[in-house]
Parts: C-alpha cells; structure tokens; sequence
C-alpha cells in the first residue's frame, strides 16, 4: 500500500486514520509514495529527495514491518522522464517504480516486460493498467453520475450502477484471462464502506472474481510492488536470452544484457539443451542403460565380434551370438533386432496375412540388419569429427518408427 506520511504529523483534524493503521499495519505491505504528494514533473534534485527520504523516516517511526525502500509509486505517476527527480530516486534506493500504461510509451514493450527509466536505467518501471473506477468516487452514486459523464456519448445511454459493474468486470476479466502480471491502479476513496459494510473496489472485485471461478479454478496471488518487479526483470532477462538459469557465461566488462558475447553464449547453451532434449527422446535406450548398468549386454556387440548375453560365459551355449532385444523402446531405435518382432512378422508373412505382409523383398532384410548391427554402437561412441560423414551417410539405413510397421515390417520407399 502506497502512503503519504505527511497525513501522521496531525495535519488532519481529527485524524482517525493514523491510530487505525498503527492497529493493522502488519496486514498490509507499505511503500514510498513521497512524503507530501507532491509532483515531480518540474522538481529539483533536493526537492525529490527530500520527499523520498522523509517518507521512509515516517515509516520507520510508525513501525512498518513490510516496508521496502525499493519501490515507489510517484504522484500522479509523475516525475518518469524528470532527470533530476530520477536521480534523486536511485540514490535514495528506489529500484521499481511503475508507469501509466493509457500513457504513449509506457505500455508493456512486450508481454509481462516492463521499462528502465529513459534517464535512469537503474530503475525499472512496471506498467501499471489504469481502471475506471476514479480516484475521487466513494459511493455507487457518485461513480455512477461521473461514469456516465464521461461514457455517454460512447454507450449511448446511460448505465446503472449494476451495467457499470459488469461492463468494467469485463475488462478485469480480460486482463485475468491474458495472464498479466500488471498491477491495477486503486486509491483509498475507493475503499470507503458507503453503507459501513460494502465498498466501491470490493463491488467491482467481486464481480471479476465470480466471473473468473465460472472459467478457472486457478488460485490468484497478488505480490508486492518489488516483488513485481524481480519478476518483470527476469522475464526481460529471459526474453533477450540473459536468463542465469540457463546461461553461464556472462560478459565480466559490460552488464548490458543485449551484449554480443552473452547473446552467443545463451546460443551455444540453448543448442546443447536441445541436443540433451533430442537424445532423450529419440534414444530412449541410452537412457535406460544408464539406469540399468548391466542392461548393455542385451544390445548390440561391436564390429560384430558378439558379446555374451548376461548369464552366459564365453564357450557356453549362446555366447558370442548377436543379443537379442527386449520387446521395447528399444525395438523403435533397432527394429530388426527385436527377435520377437521378428518372429511374429515372419508367422503373419507365411500365413499370407495382408495385413501385415512386408513390402520389402527378402534381401533388403538381410541388408538392412547387417548395417544396423554394425553401426549400433555409433550412438554411444564419442562424437569426433572422422564419425560425422560415416553418420550422415549411413542414417538413412537406420530403421526409425517412421519407415517401420506396427509390428516390424521394413517398408521399402523410394530413393532408399
């Protein structure tokens, strides 16, 4: 909640909200909204800085235990492309402040971005969605009268206190729907209990939030004005591919994160995840065997001098043969050598099946099988620059889930 601690210093008379925020302030979190209200469109270096940093002395003789010096909410969201002001907030520690998004150029740049300051690039500005419920209504009929002022001409009519619920819902509504992290803008007339129970912002927050339990059931959370605004800074992060969670290598000499070397760096870091990415999902087996470490004897040997299966010993029975694949993920990466895909393509050609019968002469099968069983090794091998052309030029013998049936059966297409 953004405050004035001018109002704590007995200006008003009498002055009922200050002994009612001493009892609740632990309900709220609090922030910077300069200490007299004043604009900072034209104000000097002093002047902006005094109205920040007395505020914060307010703030810590009253006690706030949520107050963060970070951020701010400036007058009338003024003061944004005021240098001097601009400096005097960064040195008084303000790091987020927000914009007008019905304002040219202080809307979001791109989704969920916010802004750094033209003057201060240390400060970050987190749009801010403007509503119609204005900052000087606190009845329905009051909003009403002025509402319908204003939108006349556009309805055509004018709207009861009910349409003026909906209609502004509705764009709430919207916002919600979108996903938008954009905070709305409020003020405290809003919040007076006109028949000591209800009030203007509970009315048109109401109304969005049945309408949104109809569509969704996801919970919504509300965060703090610096808490908005480490996530703003981090989506901008990520969409310029200066994320830290997946880029290491940063420049040491510049921050900027628009810099080449960090720009090549997150591209070198986002090709070997998606490399990661497609092993995992084209070769399940790798998988597997590292899950597994005694399940490589069931795959294939190398150069074709055999390895025995597990169990067997050189010189027993089965030793030395070609292993046999377990029915599996396996069979889509080495179809030819899944002994029981084999066997019941073999059962359904002889049966004269025409549903499963093989389009491929018999010697494609052969042909294909002793490529296969020479070159499964090539996935685990180290990757060198000698194996590259060897890959390229022998992958188009490699049986995939494509160019095989649902049961095994080599389909032989054209070109191959």
């Amino acid at each position: 909640m953004a405050f004035n601690g001018e109002g704590t210093t007995g200006t008003y008379s009498p002055d009922l909200l200050t002994p009612a925020v001493d009892l609740t302030d632990s309900e709220f979190p609090w922030i910077n909204h300069t200490f007299s209200h004043e604009n900072l469109d034209a104000v000097s270096y002093d002047v902006a800085y005094r109205e920040i940093t007395r505020n914060n002395q307010i703030a810590a003789s009253m006690g706030f235990t949520d107050y963060d010096r970070r951020a701010m909410v400036t007058p009338d969201v003024s003061g944004l492309k005021n240098p001097e002001a601009m400096s005097a907030a960064y040195d008084a520690g303000i790091r987020f402040l927000i914009t007008d998004t019905s304002q040219p150029g202080q809307d979001n740049p791109t989704p969920q971005a916010g802004i750094y300051n033209w003057s201060e690039p240390g400060i970050l500005m987190v749009p801010r969605r403007p509503v119609n419920l204005f900052y000087n209504v606190t009845t329905p009929t009051e909003w009403t009268n002025e509402y319908n002022s204003l939108y006349r001409s556009f309805w055509g009519r004018d709207l009861t206190y009910s349409e003026i619920l909906d209609k502004e819902s509705d764009v709430l509504l919207q916002y919600l729907l979108r996903g938008e992290i954009d905070p709305w803008m409020f003020h405290q007339a809003n919040l007076r209990a006109y028949d000591g129970v209800h009030f203007l912002l509970g009315d048109l927050l109401d109304r969005t939030l049945e309408k949104y339990s109809r569509i969704f059931v996801l919970p919504l959370r509300t965060k703090t004005l610096a808490a908005l605004g480490e996530w703003t800074k981090a989506r901008m992060q990520y969409n310029t591919g200066g994320n830290p969670v997946f880029v290491r290598a940063r420049s040491k000499d510049n921050d900027d994160h628009r810099h080449p070397s960090r720009r090549r760096a997150c591209h070198r870091t986002v090709r070997r995840v998606v490399r990661k990415l497609r092993r995992a999902v084209h070769q399940p087996h790798l998988a597997r065997r590292r899950a597994d470490p005694h399940l490589h004897h069931q795959f294939a040997n190398r150069g074709g001098r055999g390895r025995p299966e597990r169990g067997l010993a050189h010189g027993q029975p089965g030793a030395g043969r070609r292993p046999e694949v377990r029915c599996g993920a396996e069979c889509l990466r080495f179809p030819t050598r899944c002994i029981a895909r084999a066997r019941s393509a073999s059962a359904r050609r002889s049966s004269g099946s025409r549903e499963f019968a093989s389009t491929a002469p018999p010697d494609a099968w052969s042909d294909v099988d002793r490529r296969a069983q020479s070159l499964a090794w090539i996935p685990r091998r180290r990757a060198r620059r000698s194996s590259h052309r060897r890959r390229a030029s022998v992958g188009r013998l490699l049986l995939s889930d494509r160019s095989v049936g649902r049961h095994g059966e080599r389909t032989i297409r054209g070109g191959e």
